[in-house]
């Protein structure tokens, strides 16, 4: 587990975005960050832990009045990074800021390296590396909902659930080295099917873990919606209708999408990519057509959700399914068109989770479809984990979890020696630990075998 850190050098950098706005925030971390900011930084009040000082920024060789603003200290440990941190709060202008940072520079600061403010507040123990890597993601979320899991993780929600976990897995630990290390003491280990069971319920979580990875990178990356079904049915209209907005050319010309057409909207928080593809038919000679078909083909596969349009002013078939053959019932929902002009026939609704009867041109029931969308996108997230899993790291250490975890249940049943299973289960914690960026000893191990065994008598 870190410790803190006594870094000797104190560093800098402008922590607002790059380009002109009102205010812009330089940010000092270290040792020298106090008397950094009182050289340069002239103010009538006295620097308090977390109070704002009013003031003139100097330049200390030239005594030219670079700026006004705010200054404000924090005081080691109570601050992001754990060390004394000075925030200085003056125009949005990234000439004056630069000039700021190189009076700051001038003064003993170094300028600090992408990540370094919260690398610090890790190393000082102010936050897990869970939370540190939840920093970052806040900061690049595209939606609302994205955010919202990012900031579960940086509260700890996630690594709450994990701690729990590693306990979970220590008392089962614990139970198979009691087995092994002290055979001549008078303990009683669970059975063979309690034991098994303790591993299952630990086998479950981690299973249910890894699935928030998914969940997680549809929240990230969108979620994809093609709109599908032959030429005509009003796949465009429908998409300008969602979009609101014309960006699909609309004609009552057969093939006037050639191509896949993509847009991206906020659906209640969730970011949503709807695709309209090339209208789908085999009795087409133009090459370029032949494209768009096989493209829309390529994009329902990718789908996450497959809006099939009929049209009521025509006549379907079975046969039109059979490019949907191979995506499952609850990726594929049947809405039917042009329902101001001819009632929706009572056709392929077996085939469909879901059947809607809209009309793109005046709009009707659009806003339902897109509700039934939004319920799909809530239902589809688990919160039980507290903004679950989010990078590559955290999958891959979660699924070396899985693979030990199964190895012991088979060791466990073919009866093999409990030494065997004791390293797998020493693997499932440390994987734990690495997760979290804590590097313990087996000590915590050995003392919950003591207190609760009783073994040293």
């Amino acid at each position: 587990m870190p410790s803190t850190t006594k870094n000797r050098t104190t560093i800098v950098a402008i922590s607002t975005p790059p380009g002109i706005g009102g205010v812009g925030v330089i940010r000092l971390s270290g040792p020298d960050s106090l008397s950094i900011s009182q050289a340069l930084f002239q103010t009538s009040a006295s620097f308090k832990h977390s109070q704002l000082c009013y003031g003139y920024l100097l330049n200390p060789i030239t005594h030219e009045n670079v700026d006004d603003g705010f200054a404000v200290y924090f005081e080691a440990p109570n601050s992001f990074t754990g060390e004394d941190v000075v925030e200085l709060q003056l125009h949005g202008n990234p000439f004056l800021l630069s000039s700021v940072v190189e009076l700051c520079l001038a003064q003993g600061a170094r300028l600090a390296s992408p990540g370094e403010f919260t690398k610090r507040s890790y190393l000082n123990g102010k936050m897990d590396l869970l939370q540190a890597e939840a920093v970052s993601e806040l900061i690049h979320s595209q939606s609302v909902m994205e955010a919202r899991q990012s900031r579960m993780r940086l509260d700890g929600k996630l690594s709450s659930h994990l701690e729990k976990l590693r306990d979970d897995v220590i008392d089962v630990l614990a139970e198979i080295e009691a087995d092994v290390d002290f055979p001549e003491e008078d303990i009683d280990p669970k059975s063979q099917a309690k034991l098994l069971s303790s591993i299952q319920n630990i086998s479950a979580t981690t299973h249910s873990l890894l699935s928030t990875y998914n969940q997680n990178q549809k929240i990230s990356s969108g979620f994809r919606i093609a709109l599908v079904g032959k030429p005509n049915v009003g796949k465009s209209s429908l998409f300008n209708a969602i979009l609101q907005n014309d960006r699909a050319i609309v004609n009552a010309q057969a093939g006037t999408t050639r191509d896949v057409l993509s847009e991206e909207i906020i659906l209640n928080g969730y970011r949503v990519k709807f695709f309209d593809t090339a209208g789908l038919r085999s009795d087409t000679s133009d090459e370029i057509e032949k494209e768009g078909i096989t493209r829309s083909s390529q994009e329902i596969e990718k789908a996450d959700l497959v809006l099939w349009l009929g049209s009521t002013l025509e006549k379907h078939s079975e046969t039109e399914l059979e490019v949907l053959r191979n995506v499952e019932k609850s990726r594929r929902w049947l809405v039917w068109n042009k329902v101001d002009l001819e009632k929706a026939p009572k056709q392929f609704d077996g085939f469909f989770e879901k059947t809607f009867k809209i009309s793109a041109k005046t709009g009707l029931e659009v806003a339902s479809l897109l509700e039934n969308i939004n319920d799909l996108l809530k239902s589809s997230q688990n919160e039980d984990f507290g903004g679950g899993i989010s990078n590559d790291r955290q999958k891959e250490l979660i699924e070396e979890m899985i693979q030990a975890l199964n190895r012991s249940m088979e060791m466990i049943k073919s009866k093999q020696p409990p030494e065997l299973t004791a390293v797998e289960f020493r693997q499932i914690y440390h994987a734990l630990n690495r997760i979290l960026g804590k590097e313990e000893n087996m000590e915590a191990m050995y003392d919950r075998i003591f207190s609760k065994f009783c073994v040293g008598k």
